[in-house]
């Protein structure tokens, strides 16, 4: 569409990551007439994969959890299910007190390895387990009963320091380019409940983005078109872009909170609370290597974290090869994530002087990897994952217990969620129930056709 056109739907969704396409394509399913605006060139946002030299690389350093709820649902529902692919679970842990590589298919190698104490086993995996049973992986607003507490402080009272720092120290470091002392208690809470579940890492055959790009090939979408102003009115909602103004009766903000925050009219003290969370800074490299990695390489792994400190400048490693199976391929994809403050240091920098601080922490830390090797795919997140601080849990539940049914701004983005994948597309699904539900109740106008009062 060009020009100064006005056009109109039921429901705008600015933004199509995950949970913006998630969001669309429920409301679709539901009958309810949807456009989504993206301001980048393709959908997928943190979920979105690149191909280096013929391998995937994950550009969020996303990862797909069998333990999953909502997105183990979606990917069902889109018939990918014949995609669905093993990865290895072999996993190396860099701690400060050493390197610990365990199978995470099999929790007994938590034992062996020595990441978990065998005589404070059970209880660690009672405790686990009880967790799995009584809260989900995907809505942060259901953990509103640790929500009091800092992570230092819940892990210090029911988990052994030595798991603490071999294990969960690493993940939230590895994973999401964070310290646990920056969050709530939530976080670690739901990661032990992961392996309460004893789900496995699994990808998608072409890698995550197959989801992202399944999700935008059923629902409308505008690429290269960023919404610039969002006017709410008596007759409904305007949104405005470069060249279009679209009516609607209402609109799902599926953007990360710095995206979000101008947009919103009038947000309010709770909205204005949840788009103030802090987030960690992403930098990744794919790293190409000439010829395969030997097996014994990183012992075999497929994943690498480490904790803070341990191995300064890296966060994590990804070898593609071990990610369900290298389909005749040569050669090898190291995806190198950096810690926050070394992503913060060369956030500026050019492709090339960050390939030459990543060859040299890979030749003081890893010499398997320095050799041989280029690095062709640079990828910066200013905004790469949302923290789960004190307090989140309960802000996120109060926000969807109290928003009104005439409501015509709903957030759905990863600030009101843990930082993974199932929590990104439960906000979706949850933003599409709140609007079929008042959209058939009448709370919301179905009048598409006039702009809101104010509009031109």
């Amino acid at each position: 569409m060009t020009g100064h056109r006005d056009h109109a739907v039921q429901v705008v969704v600015v933004g199509a990551g995950l949970a913006g396409l998630t969001a669309a394509f429920d409301l679709l399913r539901a009958g309810i007439s949807v456009h989504v605006l993206e301001a980048g060139a393709a959908p997928g946002g943190r979920v979105t994969t690149e191909f280096v030299s013929g391998w995937p690389m994950e550009q969020g350093a996303q990862f797909l959890s069998t333990a999953y709820r909502t997105v183990t649902t979606l990917i069902r529902d889109l018939g990918l299910r014949g995609a669905l692919r093993r990865t290895s679970g072999r996993t190396l842990v860099l701690a400060a007190d050493g390197e610990y590589a365990f199978d995470v298919r099999n929790p007994l190698s938590l034992l062996t390895s020595g990441v978990v104490p065998v005589r404070q086993a059970p209880a660690v995996l009672r405790h686990a387990r009880r967790l799995a049973r009584a809260l989900p992986p995907d809505d942060l607003g259901a953990w509103t009963a640790l929500d009091s507490t800092r992570a230092t402080e819940w892990t210090a009272r029911h988990l052994p320091e030595v798991v603490v720092d071999r294990l969960l120290r690493p993940a939230v470091h590895g994973f999401y380019f964070q310290a646990l002392e920056g969050n709530g208690a939530a976080l670690p809470a739901a990661l032990l409940s992961m392996y309460g579940r004893g789900g496995s890492v699994v990808t998608l055959r072409g890698g995550l983005g197959t989801l992202t790009a399944a999700l935008a090939a059923r629902v409308p979408v505008s690429y290269r078109t960023p919404a610039t102003a969002i006017e709410v009115g008596d007759a409904g909602v305007l949104v405005r872009t470069h060249d279009r103004r679209i009516s609607a009766s209402a609109v799902v903000l599926a953007v990360d909170a710095a995206a979000a925050r101008p947009l919103l009219p009038t947000p309010g003290a709770l909205a204005d609370r949840l788009l103030a969370t802090p987030y960690s800074p992403g930098l990744l490299v794919g790293w190409d290597t000439a010829d395969r990695l030997p097996r014994t390489a990183l012992q075999g792994a497929y994943g690498v974290l480490t904790s803070p400190g341990a191995r300064p400048g890296l966060a994590a490693l990804a070898v593609a090869s071990r990610a369900g199976g290298s389909d005749g391929r040569d050669g090898d994809l190291v995806t190198a994530m950096l810690d926050p403050a070394t992503a913060v240091r060369l956030r500026d920098a050019a492709d090339g002087q960050v390939a030459v601080a990543v060859g040299t922490l890979l030749r003081d830390h890893l010499p398997c990897l320095a050799h041989g090797a280029r690095a062709p795919r640079v990828v910066r997140w200013t905004q790469a994952m949302p923290t789960v601080p004190v307090g989140q849990a309960d802000a996120v539940r109060e926000y969807r217990a109290t928003l009104p049914r005439r409501a015509r701004v709903v957030l759905a983005g990863d600030y009101l969620g843990f930082p993974w994948t199932d929590s990104a597309a439960f906000n979706g699904r949850w933003a599409a129930r709140h609007l079929r539900d008042a959209l058939a109740s009448g709370a919301l106008t179905a009048d598409r056709t006039a702009p809101p009062r104010g509009g031109r």
